[in-house]
């Protein structure tokens, strides 16, 4: 028996170590640290973050210690970036390729001069500043937007295989910076600009494109969202999403995926509707909680054949559905090989077995 247990655990680990990959993961770790200095202009003083109220023409300089607790020297990128909405509802502070409104009051890049790059000696501290030159026009709502800390070098990278994935981070800290010139209230305007349909990283989604034409966060944002296709009353897929945020003067696009689902030529529509800012008070209910704010999204775009052709064969959730097939097939192949061998080696046993016996 010992003989039988051996051979079945020598075909098993032969199995895994066919269809498994294995694939090193590294990581980075920070070193260095980042504190602000607090300013005479901030409005919070319990935040952790600049936030400040400056009049138009007016010049504030902002402080940041960086702290190098290691053994050898570090470089320190400095970037300043503003702030964005992922299509996951998220703030982006971050260097990234999102976009803003056309109506952003000013770009925050062209009145902030800081040191693009920071050497910090071995188990050093340095100040580093930012002074804020304010433009002469004046302006309603917060700017928003984010001081970068990264360390020189660092690349984000996507490594992967058939058969295993890893990827390498990019550490960075980042601190916002919001900027505001009195305190009138900004009412948020939402509005939706166009949909459309594409495949990313392998999966079709859905794209609304939103855009938040004022100077003021939209918190605790919930959109409930549906697709049609033109001449049918159940949706093709929808997707509901609470608790996001939307930054100031950005734009957003909602991703609505597909699934599985293929995707047919003709018109869609996305209907849905957006809320935001949870009250007590608030003049709209949703799903048990109440909210001040309420915005109908309906937009129209087509897909023609072609076009439709390409985001199947590029949707790999349409393509597993085949795939899978292929995988059970390929399983229950190996339960029948695996099954065979044993009854071929306990066929082997028995007759020598019986052989010896006979002689006996």
């Amino acid at each position: 028996m010992k003989k039988i247990y051996y051979l079945i655990s020598t075909i098993f680990l032969m199995v895994v170590l066919f269809t498994l990959g294995v694939d090193p993961v590294s990581a980075n770790e920070f070193k260095f640290s980042v504190t602000p200095i607090p300013s005479s202009k901030q409005i919070d003083s319990k935040v952790t973050y600049f936030d400040l109220s400056l009049k138009p023409k007016e010049q504030e300089t902002l402080q940041v210690e960086l702290a190098n607790a290691t053994d050898k020297e570090v470089v320190v990128d400095v970037s300043l970036n503003p702030a964005r909405t992922n299509g996951s509802g998220v703030v982006e502070y971050r260097e990234n390729k999102l976009k803003n409104t056309q109506n952003i009051p000013f770009d925050i890049k062209q009145y902030v001069e800081f040191p693009r790059q920071v050497k910090l000696a071995k188990h050093s501290k340095q100040k580093i500043s930012f002074k804020v030159i304010m433009p002469d026009k004046g302006f309603n709502g917060i700017l928003a937007s984010g001081i970068q800390f990264r360390e020189h070098g660092q690349e984000e990278k996507n490594k992967s295989n058939k058969n295993a994935i890893a990827i390498n981070n990019t550490f960075s800290y980042v601190l916002a910076l919001l900027i505001q010139q009195g305190s009138k209230t900004v009412t948020p305007q939402i509005v939706s600009d166009k949909a459309s349909m594409e495949t990313q990283q392998g999966r079709s989604d859905v794209i609304l494109s939103l855009e938040n034409k004022s100077s003021t966060y939209l918190n605790k944002m919930a959109i409930d969202a549906d697709v049609y296709h033109e001449g049918k009353e159940k949706p093709v897929t929808g997707l509901i999403k609470k608790d996001m945020q939307f930054a100031p003067n950005s734009i957003m696009d909602y991703r609505i995926s597909m699934g599985s689902n293929l995707v047919k030529p003709g018109k869609y529509t996305v209907k849905g509707t957006l809320y935001g800012e949870k009250s007590t008070l608030g003049t709209y209910e949703y799903n048990g909680q109440k909210y001040k704010y309420k915005f109908d999204i309906n937009e129209s775009f087509l897909v023609d054949g072609q076009k439709a052709k390409e985001l199947n064969k590029d949707n790999v959730l349409i393509e597993k559905k085949e795939d899978n097939k292929v995988w059970i097939y390929f399983i229950i192949g190996l339960i029948l090989l695996l099954l065979m061998a044993i009854g071929f080696i306990i066929y082997i046993l028995r007759r020598e077995k019986s052989n010896r016996e006979e002689k006996k």
